[in-house]
């Protein structure tokens, strides 16, 4: 039964008897491929997202492009996670007229950086994504250090946590009266 729906979901999506006479499917795809972008190229590869499919997807990942807008460029499936699964999508999605940025972030930056460059042109600057960036630094640190929070709740824009002991002698300070 739930293999049916889907199957008659797909070719619904397939079909081109819809008011506009082009199919859902084709019409996504066209939009997709209008993104371009100017500046910026964020890629990354996402795994949460193969649990979604079905068990027979061989797939290990998602890779995923966006521009400086937010606007995903592309994305696709991917069987491992070598650069060479992903590098002829950067390539396509590069040669795509609207598609002239002058730097990518990258998970992986800077690993893979020549080839990177090969892909995309030799003019481009590479940089580490900043969440990844970020990830990396608080890896090197450790929490069981005594001033752990007092040094990572502020680089968050987090408020300073107040002393537990602290907060108590204030309240009772604040209980007694003043004489």
């Amino acid at each position: 039964m739930g293999q049916t729906i889907r199957n008659l979901f797909c070719n619904s999506e397939k079909s081109p008897n819809n008011n506009w006479g082009t199919s859902n499917k084709d019409r996504h795809e066209r939009e997709i491929q209008s993104v371009g972008a100017g500046k910026t190229i964020v890629h990354d590869i996402t795994f949460a997202v193969v649990k979604n499919y079905m068990n027979n997807c061989k797939a290990k990942g998602q890779f995923d492009m966006a521009n400086e807008e937010g606007e995903i460029m592309g994305f696709w499936l991917v069987s491992n996670l070598g650069f060479d699964s992903y590098c002829k999508h950067i390539k396509k999605t590069c040669e795509r007229d609207n598609c002239k940025p002058k730097m990518y972030f990258s998970d992986t930056y800077p690993n893979n950086k020549t080839e990177m460059e090969e892909a995309m042109g030799a003019t481009i600057e590479g940089r580490l994504g900043l969440f990844h960036y970020i990830h990396r630094m608080m890896e090197t640190l450790n929490k069981h250090f005594h001033h752990y929070s007092e040094v990572v709740t502020p680089f968050f824009g987090l408020p300073p946590r107040k002393n537990h002991y602290q907060g108590i002698n204030q309240r009772r300070q604040q209980s007694e009266p003043i004489i």
